[in-house]
């Protein structure tokens, strides 16, 4: 995350750690010839409406449609109605594409995805989280891990065939599980989990979702969570119970913490202070 450019309503910014850009149109109107591109897009409409013609076809593209454009894809667009585009999109290589699909795979292939602008609200909401992490410089795994498991659905979902296989690995699973327990106030890498488990990282994240019924990172943000809340309960500061959790900011600490119980980690801990008051 070392650059961000601006130029206008457009905004772009690279990451490092996925080796992907990600970029937002805010407000545009300008039309784009037939062009194409020698790298895969994956983006999604915010806000506003566009006209696009892709491989001869037409679509009016409007608020919650994805669009997908394969390397080589021929397609123009153009304004449509009142209200300026929202856009917000994924620039990935066809080399950085083809190591995930082998990770994910393995398979040295470069897929074609046949659909260009499809509808699925659960692959949207994934794809605005992992944008907005990449905007942001997010550095945990959680980031390398969404962008996995976005692909992982792409290629079950929107290429010709073939559901990706499920290997069975319950007591790697574990092991992993166990070192985000005894390591979670540290910085915790994907690779290393893997290193950990002895499994590559399609095999980590599948494994774990049918083993825990939840991705590595949501089991390791849970685990932060309950130690933070028993932090909290005996009197803690949150700007210290944040650090010794493992949290990356104060900021992400109230955010989450927040969502997953109704209130702000300073609430929470007064509650629990004025308990032990009138117990004295």
């Amino acid at each position: 995350y070392n650059k961000i450019m601006k130029k206008g309503l457009r905004t772009i910014v690279f990451d490092e750690d996925l080796c992907i850009e990600a970029y937002r149109l805010e407000g545009y109107v300008d039309a784009f010839p037939v062009h194409c591109h020698d790298f895969y897009v994956f983006g999604f409409v915010y806000g506003g409406q566009r006209a696009l013609v892709c491989k001869q076809k037409e679509f009016v593209l409007s608020k919650g449609d994805i669009v997908i454009f394969n390397p080589g894809d021929l397609h123009s667009c153009s304004h449509f109605g009142e209200e300026g585009l929202d856009y917000r999109a994924f620039n990935v290589s066809a080399e950085v594409f083809e190591k995930y699909v082998f990770e994910l795979t393995g398979q040295k292939a470069l897929p074609a995805f046949f659909e260009n602008v499809i509808r699925n609200e659960v692959l949207r909401d994934n794809m605005e989280i992992l944008h907005g992490m990449v905007m942001a410089g997010q550095k945990d795994f959680g980031k390398e891990e969404r962008f996995m498991l976005f692909i992982e659905s792409l290629l079950e979902k929107y290429r010709v065939s073939g559901v990706l296989p499920v290997a069975e690995c319950r007591k790697e699973i574990q092991k992993a599980a166990d070192f985000m327990e005894e390591n979670y106030s540290n910085q915790i890498l994907l690779d290393e989990l893997c290193n950990i488990a002895g499994l590559s990282k399609s095999s980590l994240l599948r494994g774990f979702v049918r083993e825990k019924g939840v991705t590595p990172y949501s089991f390791l943000e849970n685990i932060r969570l309950k130690k933070a809340k028993l932090l909290l309960e005996s009197g803690t500061p949150s700007v210290e119970a944040a650090v010794m959790t493992g949290f990356s900011d104060q900021s992400h600490f109230t955010r989450f913490f927040s969502r997953y119980t109704g209130i702000t980690p300073g609430s929470y801990r007064e509650f629990f202070l004025q308990k032990v008051e009138q117990q004295l």
